[in-house]
């Protein structure tokens, strides 16, 4: 896989912080699990320096703990910083839902039901990779609206911020949410394609707000997971 070898030009602590980064955000490193740099480094066939490296930044991330003493850890979901990058998204991207109302062509909103249309393949019942395939397209629907109104760097900030998020999303696979999220995609829809700013905002906001309805229910299922 793409993740697991290291590209042309890149420095071998990126290698090994995209490594750590796709082992956590998709819960091969559980959260709370104990990992070693030193394991790592073999399994990269690179030295434990740039592991180390990219352990550091992502202890500064909050995505990783080193204690003295004890050991390295895969950090625990932090559901105030989840509420945090929640609150975050719902403070961009509705206003993006509504600007998007006065700039949107009819090629993207095309785009935006045929990921719709994609997602239905790939929804509620199927295995694991369908999940897997159904939250990238999650990911691109949100995408067109920051492309929509000329905001790439706001989307590419917002992903310094998103692996918190993203491993709360991975978990619920757990609770079916799929069927949820094509019919709130809809109504978002919709309300572009009537040209209703103020409704189109207003989806987007309560689609966001659900994760946090989510969170409650995945807490209960996974109490060890969360912090």
């Amino acid at each position: 896989m793409d993740y697991f070898t290291q590209r042309p030009g890149e420095t071998a602590r990126e290698y090994a912080q995209r490594y750590l980064l796709y082992q956590i955000i998709n819960l091969n490193f559980e959260p709370g699990q104990k990992i070693s740099d030193m394991e790592i480094s073999k399994e990269l066939n690179i030295s434990r320096t740039p592991v180390r490296e990219a352990i550091l930044s992502l202890t500064n991330g909050q995505l990783i703990e080193s204690y003295p003493q004890r050991g390295i850890f895969v950090s625990l979901i932090n559901s105030e910083i989840v509420e945090q990058v929640c609150t975050m998204r719902r403070m961009i991207e509705g206003p993006l839902a509504e600007m998007s109302c006065g700039l949107i062509s009819q090629s993207n909103l095309d785009n935006l039901y045929d990921t719709i249309t994609l997602q239905k393949d790939y929804a509620s019942g199927g295995p694991r990779e369908n999940f897997e395939k159904f939250l990238s397209l999650d990911i691109a629907f949100h995408k067109e609206f920051y492309d929509i109104c000329s905001m790439s760097f706001i989307y590419d900030t917002m992903q310094n911020v998103m692996p918190h998020f993203d491993r709360q999303r991975k978990l619920s696979y757990h609770i079916a949410i799929s069927d949820r999220v094509i019919s709130e995609h809809l109504a978002i829809c919709k309300a572009l394609e009537n040209r209703d700013a103020k409704e189109a905002g207003k989806a987007m906001v309560e689609h966001i707000s659900t994760a946090l309805v989510d969170q409650n229910i995945l807490k209960k299922k996974f109490p060890d997971y969360f912090l």
